[in-house]
């Protein structure tokens, strides 16, 4: 399992990387719209009746409202949609933290959830594109997504070798205080080898620490409200499309949370 785990990391981080270094705004683009549409079609079947018919019309409608929102709204409009998207997540952050005291957190009413779909996952898609096309934006991109997966990759194997204490045990069992502090420690060392390596060029250092250590905790909560509705649906994964990860849900839901929070940052940074 561990191994065809890697693999398929390998194969598709290989493809994530390449078309990002493309310099390619369609194909970013496209890659960002086919993440939106399998993500939601996923997200249908944690949210209603396991109908193909609903996931289908779910995943088109979500697409389709990325597009017309990417249409109308111009770039200047980006700042306010990495604002939303943190907004979001705080409001998702508490909705993990009921659930984990046991009280209800997510609602009955399926269309309700399915609005939730369009809160995960259209201010990430558009945060992307937005992010991907600004100045500087492919080394940006690039190495937030060289990020999720140290933080990501530190949070599985120390969680896994030495992890003791449960973070969530409601939520996701297999999460560990000590895979979660690692992941921010992780963090926090990117921040410094990007820094010292001229990736990127920032007056203060440790805004940036700060910034990459909070991100981290909100990719962790995108990765627990993923986790909180597959519980409540009762499934282990998202679907079955990515072997050994499960679905395409179960490899951007870190991601999903810590778009905004990360390029809001960077422009609050930039704007000092």
């Amino acid at each position: 399992m561990l191994k065809q785990r890697i693999l398929t990391a390998v194969i598709l981080g290989s493809i994530v990387i390449a078309i990002i270094t493309t310099g390619s705004q369609v194909l970013f683009s496209l890659l960002m719209g086919l993440f939106v549409l399998v993500g939601a079609w996923e997200w249908a079947g944690l949210s209603g009746p396991d109908k193909q018919l609903y996931r289908i019309g779910y995943a088109m409608l979500t697409a389709g409202l990325s597009y017309l929102l990417f249409l109308i709204l111009d770039k200047t409009s980006s700042h306010g949609i990495y604002i939303m998207g943190t907004l979001w997540w705080c409001l998702a952050s508490i909705m993990v933290f009921f659930y984990q005291c046991g009280r209800p957190a997510i609602p009955e009413n399926n269309i309700l959830k399915y609005l939730f779909g369009f809160c995960v996952l259209i201010p990430a898609t558009l945060g992307l594109i937005y992010l991907y096309g600004a100045e500087g934006g492919l080394l940006l991109v690039l190495l937030l997504f060289i990020l999720i997966w140290v933080i990501d990759s530190s949070a599985y194997f120390v969680g896994r070798c030495w992890g003791k204490k449960k973070l969530a045990n409601r939520v996701s069992p297999g999460k560990s205080w000590e895979g979660f502090i690692a992941s921010l420690f992780a963090a926090g060392i990117m921040a410094l080898v990007y820094v010292k390596s001229g990736l990127i060029s920032v007056t203060n250092t440790t805004y940036l620490i700060i910034l990459f250590i909070i991100t981290a905790g909100f990719s962790v909560i995108g990765d627990l409200f993923e986790s909180m509705y597959k519980r409540n649906a009762n499934l282990k994964d998202s679907s079955q499309l990515l072997p050994g990860h499960g679905g395409v849900l179960d490899r951007i839901d870190s991601l999903t949370a810590a778009v905004p929070v990360y390029a809001l940052g960077l422009w609050l940074l930039e704007a000092k």
